[in-house]
């Protein structure tokens, strides 16, 4: 398969309209992460909401004339792994997310990308992130 040039990975939490204003040609990676689905015993409601408003979010990335492509929680396999083999099979030439604002998940989905063959830059990542609210607020 050819290289894709622009993924961008998207989790519950960032359904965001600007994602919209992807440049054209960008493939979208909605990702159930085992962290938000999986690890522990979360709410049955809570569940189907966060897919059900993925799944609306992937249909109107398609309208807007997107591929969007999703990394489903499946107890046979990990998120990790999962993404993993989505990453090498896309092979892209750019990966960019939101900052997700949690370190495990960072970290996952960090390794993830490595397992895949990309390595995530600090310029791939997108928004404001803990990590910069202190220079903005001047650390107080």
């Amino acid at each position: 398969m050819p290289s894709t040039a622009h993924v961008r990975l998207v989790l519950p939490h960032q359904l965001f309209v600007e994602h919209l204003e992807a440049p054209s040609g960008t493939v979208f990676v909605l990702v159930e992460h085992d962290l938000l689905f999986r690890q522990y015993r979360f709410h049955t409601h809570k569940l189907v909401l966060h897919r059900a408003s993925m799944r609306r979010f992937a249909d109107r990335l398609h309208e807007a004339g997107f591929t969007v492509e999703q990394v489903d929680t499946d107890g046979r396999t990990t998120s990790r792994r999962a993404l993993a083999t989505l990453v090498e099979r896309l092979a892209p030439q750019q990966v960019t997310a939101y900052d997700v604002v949690d370190d495990w998940l960072s970290r996952d989905l960090t390794a993830a990308l490595a397992d895949g063959g990309y390595a995530l830059r600090p310029e791939d990542v997108l928004g404001l992130g803990s990590r910069r609210v202190g220079s903005w607020s001047g650390d107080r």
